[in-house]
């Protein structure tokens, strides 16, 4: 049985040693659009961000007066910024064999959104963000915010209580040096102020559904009002009035996962629509997978569980993967006894190709060994169950032995083709058997690519 494990490991170095060391990637851009300048941890010159880009440890990220963006990172947090806006990725660690690690964001200017990743959800106390006045401890959730030097404006968006989803009720705290206050209900924020002493938590539905609105496609920019709130609203509390937010865009209620609780945002490239796409619907995750390949799969659409359509598969965009699984078979015949099976699949998104490379079926006991290559083939204009017929017949295997072996891609977890049910039929007229397995894609690095496809 082979073993398979990826560890991100990425911490702050000094400049003497980074400037010697390959920068670290902690993950992508998603939407973008506007200008968003990064800079990377002591260089001199910016480079301009794209949809898809990579982002690095210790990358500033300045948005213009038109920027937008959202920040996937490997454990599946995703922040969305709005314009104006000045953050840095200063930690990142993530172990993704059991989600341990921690991540910190500072912010000093602008607005933000945020949807917690796995590392938050296994221990809220390893993610921080620190704003210009004030930092949010996390308890897994989605909250949004604006900051700047004269004051930052926090806002839990949940998910709340009665999400139907089986999300734990999302909580953030916040802390200003003096005083710490636990925010637990949708809808509610604090106002940070230099020098303030105390501060209490009040009813700012109003305020998160301008925040939210602000970072959506061809939103308005607003106007300068005052330290770190919306436009039109102005530093003080407003403890327990509702606010009128009938005009306002999405309910609180619908921000905070009554109707459904995000794992993820659905994420759409922004450079046909003018922005951002906002859903809480979606999952990180593809872009997780990608970020870890060299290609980035970005097809962040929410799918169905179950068997995937060709049309699922297709909708991831780009990335190179390879469908792995072991499993036992037990032949009989001549040289009956129990084999192990090893399968092993590539699957080029962009190209819309499966097989060739080292893909290959084989069974195997130390002693007697039956095998066949994988051959390149292409799914562009396939239909139906995302289904793939393994047969010599069809030009895909070289061994007929193998054929009727059967390849289905599955959704889960609302992903499309997050693994592969392999049933293996093996008949070579002396020796038979069939067994079936799973398979979860692992990324190819570009060393592991012998094989073009033509």
């Amino acid at each position: 049985m082979r073993k398979i494990l990826f560890i991100f490991l990425v911490t702050a170095m000094p400049a003497a040693e980074s400037a010697l060391a390959a920068p670290q990637r902690i993950g992508v851009a998603g939407g973008v659009s506007g200008m968003i300048k990064a800079t990377a941890y002591g260089a001199s010159e910016s480079r301009i961000i794209k949809s898809r880009d990579p982002l690095f440890l210790n990358d500033r990220l300045v948005t213009d007066g038109k920027g937008k963006m959202q920040i996937l990172l490997l454990d599946e947090t995703v922040f969305t910024v709005g314009v104006n806006s000045d953050v840095v990725l200063d930690e990142f660690v993530y172990d993704p064999s059991n989600d341990s690690g921690k991540v910190s964001v500072k912010m000093t200017k602008g607005v933000f959104r945020f949807v917690t990743g796995k590392v938050a959800r296994k221990d809220p106390a390893n993610m921080k963000v620190r704003l210009s006045v004030g930092t949010i401890g996390i308890r897994g959730t989605m909250a949004a915010g604006s900051t700047d030097a004269r004051g930052s404006t926090i806002i839990l968006l949940g998910p709340g209580a009665n999400n139907n989803a089986n999300e734990a009720a999302g909580a953030i705290t916040v802390n200003n040096g003096n005083t710490y206050v636990l925010i637990d209900q949708p809808g509610y924020g604090v106002t940070l102020i230099p020098g303030q002493e105390t501060f209490s938590v009040s009813d700012m539905s109003q305020q998160a559904s301008q925040l939210t609105a602000g970072m959506s496609a061809d939103s308005p920019q607003g106007t300068d009002d005052g330290p770190g709130q919306p436009a039109g609203e102005g530093p003080g509390s407003r403890e327990g009035s509702g606010g009128d937010t009938s005009d306002s865009g999405p309910s609180v209620g619908e921000e905070a996962g009554q109707n459904t609780a995000a794992a993820g945002s659905t994420l759409a490239d922004a450079s046909g629509v003018g922005g951002i796409t906002q859903s809480l619907e979606g999952t990180s995750m593809q872009a997780a997978l990608g970020i870890i390949s060299n290609e980035i799969p970005i097809s962040l659409v929410t799918m169905p569980d179950g068997i995937s359509t060709w049309d699922h598969v297709r909708s991831i965009e780009t990335g190179l993967v390879s469908y792995n699984g072991t499993g036992l078979c037990a032949l009989a015949g001549s040289a009956g006894g129990e084999y192990t099976v090893d399968f092993a699949m590539q699957v080029d998104f962009a190209a819309r190709q499966y097989g060739g490379g080292a893909s290959i079926l084989a069974l195997g006991n130390g002693e007697t060994n039956f095998s066949t290559s994988i051959l390149p083939g292409d799914f562009s204009d396939l239909t139906g169950n995302a289904a793939i017929t393994l047969s010599s017949d069809l030009s895909n295997i070289e061994n007929q032995a193998f054929n009727n072996s059967l390849v289905t891609f599955n959704n889960a977890g609302s992903v499309a083709a997050a693994n592969a049910t392999v049933d293996v039929n093996y008949s070579d007229g002396m020796n038979s058997g069939t067994t079936q397995l799973t398979a979860n894609p692992v990324p190819v690095p570009p060393q592991a690519i012998v094989e073009s496809y033509n």
